[in-house]
């Protein structure tokens, strides 16, 4: 008999496939911390990048690209196998799996890329099950691993586009 572990999940995204064969979710995101927002951004489920990437677009839209990045020019890799810099940003905030989070780091690189990537730094503050014969993705608030609150750019960071 397998062995098998029971874990509780509060809450569950639908994602689908999109032409480009990534899986896509949407997610709401805010530009004020005091209010939510039904404003819902698609993004590509990644988890091989270590960064959420917003587009340029995505942050014209709400008016993050008046925001004063923490960082400029920092080094990212992963987009069609180049290298590229971009502007690391504190957005004020999304709602992911019934959790909201706020002051989500985000990049916004120089470069024009499709998709909004939705990556680990954000990932980690979840457990998270992907049911791909449902098309769903189960949250569980509680995650397992701490992450770090003071996210440092001092590296290079992989955005796995794959």
């Amino acid at each position: 008999m397998p062995n098998s572990i029971s874990i509780s999940y509060n809450s569950a995204l639908d994602y689908l496939y999109k032409p480009d064969g990534h899986r896509h979710i949407r997610v709401p995101i805010f530009f004020d911390k005091n209010s939510y927002s039904n404003d819902t951004v698609d993004f590509i489920f990644d988890t091989g990048a270590y960064l959420t990437v917003l587009t340029q677009k995505t942050a014209s839209i709400f008016g993050f690209d008046k925001i004063t990045p923490i960082q400029r020019k920092i080094p990212l890799t992963g987009f069609a196998d180049s290298h590229c810099e971009g502007d690391f940003i504190e957005i004020p905030g999304m709602l992911l799996g019934g959790k909201r989070l706020e002051d989500v780091k985000v990049a916004i690189p120089y470069v024009t890329i499709s998709d909004n990537i939705l990556g680990l730094n954000v990932l980690e503050y979840f457990n998270y099950f992907i049911d791909s014969n449902n098309d769903k993705i189960y949250f569980s608030e509680t995650s397992s691993y701490k992450p770090s609150k003071e996210l440092s750019c001092s590296k290079v960071y992989s955005i796995d586009s794959k």
